[in-house]
């Protein structure tokens, strides 16, 4: 990879980082598709998410973490399987109950489960290890596939930017 290349990346996962820290909707490359994502402590983040992919709120976001050792800083209360760390980075999505207080739309409350990936994507992890709420923690980030997000962003912008 070229050093301009590299400048430029670091460059856009910069303004990535500042994006979802400022409550707003980033595309996110992982191993199989693009995905869109956004703080997942953040309800109006995810209500954003939600109506820009027309998203029936019965229909619950997962998250990406960094790392098979983050899963444990999500206060999960259930059991994973060690076979799981075999299978990490990579597009296996586990689900675990945790106590931990998302916003409405990230997993389900009753009882509180979350979906959980750690994707298998140089950028993507970059992104997720940058992204923290404080120095011990990186914060997880909610997504759902881009197609059709993709598709109404582009509508949205030449609606508006015209």
């Amino acid at each position: 990879m070229k050093e301009t290349d590299t400048l430029l990346q670091e460059n856009n996962l910069e303004l990535a980082i500042d994006a979802i820290r400022n409550g707003e909707v980033v595309g996110i490359p992982t191993e199989t598709v693009y995905g869109i994502g956004v703080d997942p402590y953040s309800q109006t983040a995810v209500d954003k998410i939600f109506s820009l992919k027309e998203r029936s709120e019965k229909k619950p976001l997962s998250i990406l973490i960094s790392s098979f050792h983050e899963i444990q800083k999500l206060n999960v209360t259930t059991s994973i399987p060690d076979v799981v760390e075999l299978y990490w980075p990579g597009p296996l999505t586990i689900i675990v109950e945790t106590s931990n207080d998302f916003a409405n739309g990230v997993g389900t409350k009753d009882p509180s489960s979350i979906g959980v990936r750690v994707p298998e994507n140089e950028l993507a992890i970059n992104l997720l290890k940058q992204t923290t709420i404080h120095s011990s923690l990186s914060l997880p980030l909610a997504i759902m596939t881009a197609a059709f997000a993709l598709l109404s962003i582009l509508i949205f912008l030449m609606k508006y930017n015209t």
